[in-house]
């Protein structure tokens, strides 16, 4: 599996209708896949919450910052993004903006 950098996340996260879209490969299996969410929570100053499994999908909910999010990556449609959890009224802008501040804060240490 390639590393997820922090510039490669910083240019990953688009803005696309309700959803935070990471235009990223996807990690490869069970394995891979725990450790892409570790390496995306290190970079985002994210914290892990839960997680599960489906067929062909891997739901985490995460705690970013003050922000309630929902990772969900999905092999059948190939595609990685973070919705707002159930109740979280910040905007998708301020949350993009928040994800690139804690990364690019990290990356000057």
């Amino acid at each position: 599996m390639q590393q997820l950098t922090a510039a490669d996340l910083r240019l990953a996260l688009i803005i696309s209708d309700d959803v935070i879209s990471l235009k990223l490969p996807l990690p490869a299996g069970v394995a891979a896949t725990n450790q892409w969410v570790k390496q995306f929570c290190a970079l985002t100053g994210c914290h892990l919450l839960n997680h599960e499994w489906g067929a062909d999908r891997y739901q985490a909910h995460l705690q970013c910052n003050n922000y309630r999010l929902l990772l969900c990556i999905e092999w059948l449609c190939e595609a990685i993004w973070l919705e707002r959890a159930a109740g979280e009224p910040a905007s998708l802008t301020e949350i993009v903006s928040a994800l690139k501040a804690v990364d690019s804060s990290q990356n000057r240490k």
